[in-house]
């Protein structure tokens, strides 16, 4: 079992995600279910965390004294006060105007007093919802025959939680075994924490969510076992809601025992993860003359050594690195515009890299000075390069949206592309890379790609534009329409081994497993 979490045996899923028919009335929810089949354990305790006080040098950032209750359910009814969801129109977010706006278009909203978070009312303990109905979908159509690749060896227990965006190696790969058991998962608790598309990342125990209400986020820490709530901070911060529900994007990073977070408007925080307390703050925009992109921040932060690297999109200085502990900037550097993809940390040619997806295409950035050291241009529609790039040595998968597509490119090479096809269009989620092939979301549709040539293997529609991440050579897929669904990453075509209805609402946040 991993030694930052409790040695119960009881692995979960934990699912963040924004529900659009609750955004006015309750807000989001961050939902964990368990893969093992058991039974769930009774209501967890209500979120009451102990009074926490806000650092003086930083005023603007209040603690909101409500007290949400913890709602545990075994089912994902929608409540009744909710609205309707509206429906996704890709074709107008096409069409759209690339909008960056700049602070000064945003100061207004963004330092707006603090409003008091609604109350979210304790719910009762309710009876179990009939089961969900599920229905086989229909076998992949295999249009040519798949290869015959070698299953990856079987990787045991790693003692390692789900402290950043899309797990430990930032490639959306767990390596923990034996989680998974046949049978319907049991949901384990739910919270309200608003509207967002961030994930949930969990690290000594504990699981870090965030969300948005009233132009407020908040940052929530829970016990990862029982749901409880230990603390919770806010701040003003613009729903942002361009042609989606709005809400923070950027994932919160666990490092050292701070977490850090980047709101929409460019808001970046430093907060004591056992207690809450703001260790440090920068506002992006207003203080080093950082970009809002067109639909908000959304780049995740990476942390490695002494330093905090993010994507600020300030003038001739779009990527900067700071002191992880005092905020103070070590360098800033890059010409281009900032994008969407979350950044990372990577070995190559035998010393640390970070990697950048921005709107010029993906970079490999000396983590010491933030001098490029290699770079491919890939422009899209809006400078939407949203999915984080997927390293495996010398070999680079990158893929965006927009009718784009992707690509396999070698780092090493005199001739950096590999092959390249319109395939897998990864609009914000990321693909995995598993026995040889490339599992992910094509718009609306999940794929398979030989990693090798690009050839497309097979597909499967009926799931929206879902996530998913990968563990014991199964894929953890959540559907855009809320189905947790279990299969095989198998490249000779898609076996589902379960699927079951846990949320509504629109589902664009990647799961994690701990």
């Amino acid at each position: 079992m991993p030694e930052d979490l409790p040695k119960s045996g009881k692995n979960k899923v934990f699912l963040s995600v924004m529900l659009v028919a609750t955004v006015v009335a309750a807000g989001g929810y961050a939902m964990m279910s368990k893969g093992n089949g058991e039974a769930a354990p009774g209501q967890s305790a209500p979120f009451n965390p102990p009074a926490v006080q806000g650092a003086p040098e930083a005023p603007t950032v209040t603690i909101d004294k409500e007290k949400p209750k913890v709602i545990v359910k075994t089912g994902a009814k929608t409540p009744k006060n909710a609205v309707a969801a509206p429906k996704s129109d890709t074709k107008t977010e096409k069409n759209a105007p690339d909008t960056t706006k700049t602070y000064s278009e945003l100061s207004t909203a963004h330092s707006a007093a603090p409003q008091k978070i609604a109350k979210v009312e304790a719910g009762k303990n309710a009876k179990a919802d009939a089961p969900v109905k599920t229905t086989q979908p229909k076998s992949a159509e295999k249009k040519t025959a798949a290869p015959r690749l070698a299953q990856a060896p079987q990787v045991g227990r790693v003692a390692a939680g789900w402290a950043e965006y899309r797990g430990p190696k930032r490639d959306g790969i767990s390596r923990e075994t034996g989680w998974f058991k046949e049978g319907e998962p049991q949901m384990v608790w739910k919270a309200n924490v608003g509207a967002g598309f961030a994930s949930i990342v969990i690290a000594n125990g504990r699981a870090y969510a965030m969300g948005n209400s009233n132009n407020q986020d908040t940052i929530y820490c829970f016990d990862a076992e029982s749901g409880k709530g230990i603390w919770k901070m806010s701040y003003p911060c613009e729903l942002m809601d361009k042609q989606h529900e709005g809400g923070p994007s950027a994932t919160p990073t666990v490092n050292d025992g701070v977490v850090y977070t980047y709101s929409k408007m460019g808001q970046l925080n430093a907060w004591d993860a056992a207690t809450g307390k703001l260790g440090w703050s920068k506002n992006i925009a207003r203080e080093m003359g950082g970009q809002i992109p067109g639909w908000g921040v959304n780049s995740t932060p990476a942390v490695y050594g002494n330093a905090l690297f993010v994507m600020t999109g300030a003038p001739n200085k779009c990527y900067t690195a700071f002191d992880k502990k005092t905020g103070a900037v070590l360098w800033q550097a890059g010409s281009a515009n900032p994008s969407y993809a979350a950044l990372q940390v990577f070995e190559w040619k035998g010393a640390p890299y970070l990697a950048g997806f921005d709107a010029e295409g993906v970079k490999f950035i000396d983590t010491k000075n933030g001098k490029t050291l290699w770079s491919y241009g890939w422009k899209t529609n809006y400078d939407v390069n949203a999915a984080i790039p997927i390293i495996e040595g010398d070999n680079v998968f990158i893929s965006s949206g927009y009718g784009t597509g992707c690509a396999m490119l070698k780092s090493t090479a005199p001739n950096s592309l590999v092959w390249q096809n319109r395939d897998m269009k990864n609009h914000f989620n990321a693909s995995v890379i598993l026995n040889g092939a490339i599992f992910g979301f094509d718009e609306s549709e999940l794929a398979c790609l030989d990693a090798k040539t690009g050839r497309k293997l097979w597909s499967q529609g009926r799931l929206g534009k879902g996530s998913l991440i990968a563990s014991d050579n199964k894929l953890i897929i959540l559907s855009e329409r809320g189905e947790l669904v279990i299969a095989d990453a198998n490249p000779q075509g898609f076996k589902e081994l379960s699927r079951t209805q846990i949320l509504g609402g629109k589902c664009w946040s990647a799961p994690s497993l701990a």
